[in-house]
């Protein structure tokens, strides 16, 4: 592993696993339909992160062709990687941030679980 790079094994195979971690997000009820995402610091400066398709499947139904690498500005950090309709999540720079202030971040994991977000709505307040 070269300084710098955080990512230990091949990049599809790095895809292959954001994309089954995102499965994996909506089967446990995580994160409802289109909605949550996984990114994963790669480099000082790059991420790879589930990005909508312009078919979009939903979470549940994540490939490795939904994960592109972006730079920490939500650009493309490679040709084609946000071409033929795909688009960052509204949310990024949350992820994006995280990875700017604390360097020992490796991962974002953006999930809506639904009864979180019910409680929500009713105004219920979350418990320590």
């Amino acid at each position: 592993m070269t300084p710098g790079n955080l990512l230990p094994q091949t990049e599809s195979v790095t895809r292959e696993r954001i994309a089954l971690a995102c499965r994996v997000l909506a089967h446990r009820g995580l994160a409802d339909g289109i909605l949550g995402h996984i990114s994963l610091k790669i480099t000082d400066s790059t991420l790879l992160v589930r990005c909508r398709g312009p078919y979009e499947r939903g979470l549940a139904y994540t490939q490795a062709e939904d994960i592109r690498m972006v730079d920490l500005d939500g650009n493309p950090a490679a040709d084609g990687e946000l071409a033929d309709g795909y688009t960052v999540p509204n949310e990024l720079p949350l992820h994006t941030e995280l990875f700017r202030r604390r360097p020992d971040i490796r991962a974002v994991v953006h999930a809506h679980p639904p009864r979180v977000v019910a409680a929500d709505l009713a105004g219920l307040a979350v418990r320590p």
